[in-house]
């Protein structure tokens, strides 16, 4: 699984919800940059697993692993911006019509040479529906709740 965008000279974007990493390949397929992030945590090395029931009615061990990004986005300058959490799940036990707690999470906001240029913690603590740079403005959307959060990116 991962997410990527798609840059105007046709440059592909990924970032790995169960890595942390980030990689940009060229229209021909070619890798042009591979990176990872420095993060406040420590990865947990054993997360154990958890048995759940398939819509197939099949019983299925999954293991739990580290989760890192959710989603990419690339804008016209070619400035990244990825949101990725603040803290890793602890293994818990879910009852019957409970809602897993939302982790913290954080907007990176980077330059096309992936230098950070900023790092964005929302006010809201629901993750938007949506989010995106625009000129010199990074942008979060929750089209759900109805709220929309702007801050202005501020390059030398």
């Amino acid at each position: 699984m991962f997410y990527f965008k798609v840059d105007q000279s046709d440059n592909i974007y990924i970032t790995f919800p169960y890595q942390n990493r980030i990689e940009k390949f060229n229209a021909a397929g070619d890798l042009i940059l591979k990176i990872t992030r420095e993060l406040d945590y420590v990865e947990n090395e054993n997360l154990g697993s958890v048995e759940y029931t398939g819509e197939d009615g099949e019983n299925y061990t999954k293991d739990i692993t580290n989760r890192f990004s959710f989603d990419i986005h690339v804008d016209r300058n070619g400035r990244i911006s990825v949101m990725t959490l603040l803290e890793q799940d602890t293994i818990r036990k879910m009852t019957e019509g409970s809602i897993p707690e939302q982790k913290p999470f954080m907007f990176g906001v980077y330059n096309s040479k992936v230098v950070l240029l900023c790092s964005v913690l929302p006010v809201e603590k629901i993750m938007p529906s949506k989010f995106y740079i625009h000129d010199n403005r990074f942008f979060m959307i929750n089209a759900a709740d109805m709220w929309v959060y702007e801050y202005r990116i501020m390059e030398n």
